[in-house]
């Protein structure tokens, strides 16, 4: 996530984000989702997205803040 981004969430309450995020799964532009195998329903996603389609490719591991995208070595 480039830095200015992440700034951005750092700048909210946790309840703020949770309001935005009940008004976009309200009006289903967002969507909540599970990982194959998975019971629950823990991520969101846009509707056509992959983690929605059934598509995301999920690590097991930890991913670096400094290398977005790549493994830890």
């Amino acid at each position: 996530m480039p830095v200015g981004t992440r700034d951005a969430f750092h700048a909210i309450s946790k309840h703020k984000l949770a309001e935005w995020v009940s008004v976009l799964l309200a009006k289903q532009e967002l969507v909540g989702a599970m990982a194959e195998g998975s019971k629950l329903v823990k991520w969101l996603d846009v509707p056509n997205g992959p983690v929605a389609g059934g598509d995301a490719v999920f690590i097991k591991g930890h991913l670096s803040q400094s290398r977005p995208g790549q493994r830890d070595a």
